[in-house]
């Protein structure tokens, strides 16, 4: 089947230089495993691309393969790696419930940061969509009509090294340590599993042309995600955090993947991005964003095991507090004090729990405090007081 892959792509890039026989050989068997992993394999693989291409005219399972084989045309620039490593427990599936790290769930991620990185830049949603349609892709209706934007990058996934436990198969014997943080995960019998911190794996970009604001950009969007956010469930309570170890292909770009930070790196980082924000801008109260958003580093002497220290805090705070008065932490709708329960549109936790290595067997912990009203009757300065009074009191920046 990879001779056959193999065969097709060379058709496709005979006519340019940009991929030798190796780079060729990986990225045949990098879109076999994707192939794979959907499901998606079949008999049109089979096919040398002239006769795929006669049988898409009338076939429509060989017009969705003849679709996915165009990642790579002859005006491709190339593809871009990233090595990753998980620093937390990562909670994140596919289909049937099934654990996988899916292309559809990186871009989904990338663009929701995205929009918290740049929404501020905007006067209106339909401004900050065409932008963002430049960079991701976007289907719409415009007059009656279908719209479609195509992507500039394709995402792949490769699993390196799998590191895999069940979370909670036995009531309270589940390996997780942070059972308050992921209480529903780790403290109500399951049968599900997740990635253990230290799973490997690998992230590819292949993007459409050379167009090198293109690439900063999505490169620039996968470290807020990596700086800022987390992946799969639970991702704001201090799951899915995960570093770049080793990058092959980004030389060329402004954006750089130490494998160590600082908390001052990261700050440096973040006030980067919110410079020159306009204020009066309406999106920042509609999207969650880092322009009106702060970030503050966790107050610790240890070294290890930092998410633990971080839940500690976490729950003896809200142990002195009504659940009312917790409403931006992400509390449950039907938890709430009636006066709250009305607020259909309230967004998910404000507040985003992170680790990243300082050095090897190295931690510090930090949070991400997210701009955006959390409520519509106005009561986002209450919420935002509880907030800060759990912040700045273990904050140590």
């Amino acid at each position: 089947m990879i001779q056959t892959v193999l065969f097709r792509f060379h058709n496709i890039c005979q006519r340019t230089d940009k991929f030798n026989k190796e780079e060729q050989i990986d990225i045949a068997e990098e879109i076999k495993k994707e192939l794979n992993s959907r499901g998606e394999w079949n008999e049109y693989n089979e096919l040398p691309l002239e006769e795929l291409k006669d049988k898409s005219k009338k076939d429509k399972g060989a017009k969705r393969v003849l679709r996915i084989s165009k990642i790579l045309r002859c005006d491709n620039y190339g593809k871009i790696e990233l090595n990753c490593k998980t620093l937390t427990p990562l909670f994140i599936y596919g289909a049937n419930n099934n654990l996988e790290i899916r292309s559809s769930s990186i871009k989904g991620l990338m663009r929701f940061w995205w929009r918290a990185a740049n929404c501020h830049r905007y006067n209106s949603i339909s401004e900050m969509r065409k932008e963002e349609a430049k960079i991701f892709g976007r289907f719409y209706k415009e007059e009656g009509k279908d719209k479609n934007i195509k992507s500039k990058f394709t995402v792949l996934v490769e699993m390196i090294k799998e590191k895999i436990a069940e979370c909670n198969p036995n009531n309270n014997k589940s390996e997780i340590n942070e059972k308050y943080l992921f209480y529903s995960k780790a403290s109500i019998p399951n049968n599900d599993k997740f990635y253990k911190p230290g799973t490997a794996f690998k992230i590819s970009f292949i993007f459409k042309n050379k167009d090198k604001n293109i690439i900063n950009e999505v490169l620039k969007t996968f470290k807020i995600l990596m700086l800022f956010g987390g992946m799969g469930t639970r991702s704001r309570k201090g799951g899915g955090n995960f570093i770049v170890t080793d990058c092959k292909g980004i030389d060329e770009f402004n954006i750089s993947f130490p494998e160590y930070y600082t908390f001052e790196e990261i700050k440096k980082f973040y006030n980067g991005i919110i410079d020159n924000h306009k204020m009066n801008s309406n999106l920042t109260k509609k999207i969650s964003n880092l322009a009106e958003g702060n970030i503050f580093k966790f107050r610790t002497e240890k070294k290890q095991n930092i998410l633990k220290e971080m839940e500690n805090k976490y729950e003896e705070f809200r142990g002195n507090k009504k659940l009312a008065e917790l409403v931006g932490f992400g509390i449950p709708v039907n938890k709430l004090n009636k006066k709250y329960q009305n607020n259909n549109n309230r967004f998910p936790s404000k507040v985003i729990f992170k680790i990243m290595e300082l050095e090897k067997n190295e931690q510090f912990g930090y949070f991400i405090k997210l701009g955006g009203e959390i409520l519509t009757d106005n009561k986002s300065d209450e919420v935002d007081k509880t907030l800060n009074e759990f912040l700045y009191n273990n904050n140590n920046s």
